[in-house]
């Protein structure tokens, strides 16, 4: 049974500089059960195939325009290029949408959680989670209230 529950929107970013961002994306919510974090989400697609795609698809759009600019006999034109790179762009921002995205809930216990706080934007809070699968950073923006009383309700459970 939880004490609380956040509702909100998990919103990891594309790459993480010091810890790996833990592949929750959209709609979800923490709570606050006494053994655990209970969260849930949906997992996202990782960021680095979306890279992979990302770069696939543009060599493969310029190969085209390429081709193309060859077989009728004409330059390769900026409009071309252009072609390839809003394909290329057009991929990373499709493809992971159509992925379907699995929910997902976790039961992150207590001592696993090693630190909350707000991110350097201010706008949402990042749990830090070590010894246990996954780990990394929880990416939260709370949809009521301010990010303080997310964080206010974790930190009394991980200071006990």
């Amino acid at each position: 049974m939880a004490d609380q529950i956040f509702e909100g929107t998990f919103v990891p970013p594309m790459m993480g500089i010091g810890d790996v961002p833990i592949p929750l994306s959209g709609q979800g919510s923490l709570a606050i059960a006494p053994d655990a974090l209970v969260v849930k989400g949906y997992r996202s697609m990782n960021s680095g195939l979306v890279f992979l795609i990302f770069l696939i698809t543009l060599a493969v759009a310029i190969g085209v325009a390429y081709a193309i600019s060859r077989l009728s006999h004409q330059g390769l034109s900026a409009e071309r290029v252009g072609a390839a790179i809003g394909a290329a762009i057009a991929s990373v921002l499709v493809v992971p949408r159509l992925v379907s995205k699995k929910p997902w809930e976790l039961a992150i216990p207590w001592q696993s959680i090693t630190k909350v706080r707000v991110d350097i934007s201010r706008t949402h809070v990042q749990v830090t989670v070590k010894k246990h699968k996954p780990r990394g950073l929880l990416h939260f923006k709370p949809g009521d209230g301010p990010n303080q009383v997310v964080i206010d309700a974790i930190t009394a459970r991980i200071s006990r």
